[in-house]
């Protein structure tokens, strides 16, 4: 069966148009970009409709106001962060790339420039200058714990999950409550089989916020992929206790009564995921392996040309998925995922 086993990190928008999750929760953000008033009501004033542009995400009238800012004040710092993080916004990441080499032009020892070029660098898909990037931020910052976790969250999508855990828990020697750090944390850790650490950090994140449905999906897979598929069933209805609508949890539950030999609560819940999420091609195939397991084989393939049908690459899934180990045989399934 598939699981969504990352699901969580969809839910937490894992595949972020840019990379910089943290870089909007950085000291620089607010604060010294309005610290440049100087009694300027004019300028104090275009200030807050930056601010306001930006909040409401109207990011090409925010890069106008910036740019007039800018051309009044050419010695603004705090102005050419603000425009730096418009234009990663925007997704033109070379003018931002041009925009952070003049702050560190100014001052070669900005932290938060060497940060933002880090970002870009990472959306110029120059990975390993990127990763350098980072560490020179993070040389002189007073409080990197932000930009380890941007770093993690590189390693992370480069599948280096072992150093990412090295970097994440750098971050959270300084920040112990960074939920998306620990969450990524968490998944690294899970990812390398280390089952033992991943729960740990997953309940750290419990012990933090006991309604945090993600963490408790999290540890639901991860004991299942333990082979405490109890204990799972445990974490998952807590889960569901908090999420009634999560379907990634309903389909995680009929897999977990599946293999505890619940077929008929299986079927309901993976038909409750379905029904709550029709469009998610895993939820279709999940239900499509219990109808296998349990004989019912038109029901098994409809479920399966369903998910097919969403996403045609899951077909290779199901050619090797012990659990239509009945129809492997089958022409009609052969057909399907030929």
């Amino acid at each position: 069966m598939l699981t969504g086993i990352f699901f969580v990190l969809f839910c937490l928008c894992l595949a972020v148009p840019v990379q910089g999750q943290f870089l909007e929760s950085y000291d620089f953000f607010g604060n010294s970009f309005e610290d440049t008033d100087n009694g300027q009501s004019e300028l104090a004033d275009l200030i807050g409709a930056v601010n306001l542009l930006y909040d409401s995400e109207d990011y090409q009238k925010a890069l106008e106001k910036i740019e007039q800012i800018l051309r009044s004040d050419p010695y603004n710092d705090a102005g050419y962060i603000k425009k730096a993080l418009i234009l990663i916004k925007l997704h033109r990441f070379e003018e931002a790339l041009q925009t952070a080499d003049v702050i560190l032009n100014k001052n070669p020892d900005d932290a938060d420039g060497w940060y933002i070029k880090a970002s870009v660098l990472t959306n110029l898909e120059q990975y390993d200058t990127a990763l350098a990037a980072y560490d020179t931020a993070v040389k002189y910052s007073s409080s990197p714990e932000y930009i380890y976790s941007d770093k993690g969250m590189l390693l992370f999508n480069l599948e280096r999950y072992g150093h990412a855990i090295e970097v994440f828990n750098k971050a959270l020697e300084i920040n112990p409550k960074l939920p998306e750090t620990l969450e990524y944390l968490a998944v690294s850790y899970h990812r390398l089989g280390k089952f033992t650490e991943a729960l740990a950090a997953v309940d750290m994140l419990i012990a933090e916020n006991p309604d945090d449905c993600h963490a408790w999906y999290n540890k639901a897979k991860i004991l299942d992929d333990k082979n405490c598929a109890d204990e799972a069933l445990i974490a998952c209805n807590t889960l569901l206790e908090i999420a009634p609508d999560f379907a990634a949890g309903w389909s995680l539950k009929g897999i977990l009564l599946n293999k505890l030999n619940f077929r008929k609560e299986s079927l309901e819940a993976a038909t409750k995921a379905v029904e709550l999420e029709p469009q998610q091609d895993f939820l279709w195939y999940n239900r499509a392996c219990v109808y296998a397991i349990a004989g019912q084989k038109e029901n098994a393939l409809d479920d399966l040309r369903r998910a097919i049908n969403i996403n045609p690459s899951i077909k290779n899934s199901a050619k090797n998925d012990d659990d239509f180990f009945q129809l492997w045989d089958d022409t009609d399934f052969i057909k399907l995922t030929e």
